[in-house]
């Protein structure tokens, strides 16, 4: 019998034949009537062949199946006899031929259910071939696998340790960037320090590096007592023999070359009751005289000063007027050489001594440093005589530097 094969319906379909392999069958059912138009009932061969073109062009593939037709209706799976190895990456066309009949016109066009057969390369990416190009940005992050690297490492991959983060090595250092704008002013810094407020016509204030410094000197004493105040510097005398502030009483009388005294020094000076009860001054100018066979010499900015035949000891004392550090340094000198047996010293603080000595025909330096003052504190530098007041004329040259 011949029959004339009239495809009126065309199903296709892949097949799934598992997860994890994408199957190579398409699912074709068809309608096949005979010459008369009656649906047909009979096992019949069929070849089916995909070609590239709709009309003539190549055949890529074919193959033969006996077809069991059941009222006009078959369903066959393409590629169950010949496997189909097609890529799917180019248009398609099934040609049908039943039994010795030519084959059916027109050829069929594959619709896109067979290119599935094309998701079979993600079955079988070769190494290498997605690069960085084929992902999406983000696509990829650390915690998809399953890796969180800290800041400033990278993550990488090894056949013997898996996904690891690595520091890796330094690259080389920038080029520097431009200057940044000017930042806003800054508050402003704590006030400084005022120069402290020195006391008295004598004093030099004095800036060391690091702090200002009152500095009183005996040798400004010539312009700052012309009377006898009870202020910063004082002569002073004692006649009780023993050293207690509370027996220092200021000298009442200033010298002068009317005084009953046989020796006219230009000097200020001051005494007791007359020249022979001693006397401490400060010379106006350098001037020498002989006594006893000896020069002696007396100059001008040091403190020139004798003890009386009274016992009156002649004291210079200087009253601190500020609360910090003293430092006190000196030279007191037997004028008189050789002559008498020398005159004693002593350097105290109210009723503490801090230095003493005794100086014959020479001289002494003393010095006490940094000593803790606080306001109205007085120091007194005191001259005695030894065993008679016989050439006892002495020079006291004396520096003082006070600190807040």
């Amino acid at each position: 019998m011949v029959y004339v094969g009239l495809l009126l319906v065309m199903l296709q379909c892949v097949l799934a034949t598992a997860v994890a392999d994408v199957p190579k069958l398409i699912n074709h059912q068809a309608y096949l009537t005979n010459s008369t138009g009656a649906p047909v009932t009979a096992s019949v061969t069929i070849v089916f062949t995909i070609y590239d073109a709709p009309s003539n062009g190549n055949a890529l593939w074919s193959e033969t199946q006996t077809v069991a037709v059941n009222q006009g209706v078959f369903d066959v799976n393409l590629g169950s006899v010949n496997p189909i190895v097609l890529a799917f990456d180019v248009p398609y066309y099934l040609g049908i031929k039943v039994g010795s009949d030519a084959e059916m016109t027109p050829r069929q066009a594959l619709t896109s259910v067979s290119y599935a057969f094309r998701s079979s390369l993600a079955n079988a990416v070769a190494d290498g071939s997605i690069g960085t190009s084929s992902l999406a940005n983000g696509s990829v992050t650390t915690a998809k696998l399953g890796v969180v690297c800290p800041d400033k490492y990278y993550l990488q991959y090894s056949a013997q340790n898996g996904w690891t983060c690595s520091a890796g090595t330094p690259g080389p250092q920038g080029v520097q960037g431009a200057t940044g704008a000017t930042g806003p002013q800054g508050p402003a810094g704590p006030a400084g320090s005022n120069p402290p407020n020195c006391a008295g016509s004598s004093t030099q204030l004095q800036f060391n590096g690091t702090s200002w410094q009152c500095i009183y000197s005996t040798r400004d004493i010539m312009t700052y007592i012309t009377t006898n105040p009870n202020g910063v510097w004082a002569y002073m005398q004692n006649s009780t023999g023993v050293h207690n502030p509370n027996n220092y009483t200021l000298f009442p009388n200033q010298y002068s070359s009317s005084s009953s005294c046989t020796f006219n020094e230009p000097m200020f000076a001051w005494m007791a009751q007359d020249c022979n009860s001693g006397y401490i001054g400060m010379p106006i100018t350098t001037y020498s005289w002989s006594s006893a066979g000896l020069s002696q010499i007396a100059m001008q900015g040091v403190i020139h000063a004798h003890p009386g035949i009274y016992g009156n000891e002649p004291i210079l004392r200087w009253t601190s007027p500020i609360s910090g550090t003293v430092s006190i340094s000196g030279r007191v000198t037997s004028v008189d050489g050789a002559c008498g047996d020398g005159i004693l010293w002593s350097l105290e603080q109210e009723n503490k001594v801090l230095q003493s000595g005794a100086v014959k025909a020479n001289s002494a330096t003393f010095s006490a440093q940094s000593l803790p003052v606080t306001k109205g504190a007085n120091f007194y530098f005191i001259i005695d005589m030894g065993a008679n007041r016989d050439c006892d004329t002495t020079n006291l040259d004396m520096l003082i530097t006070t600190q807040q």
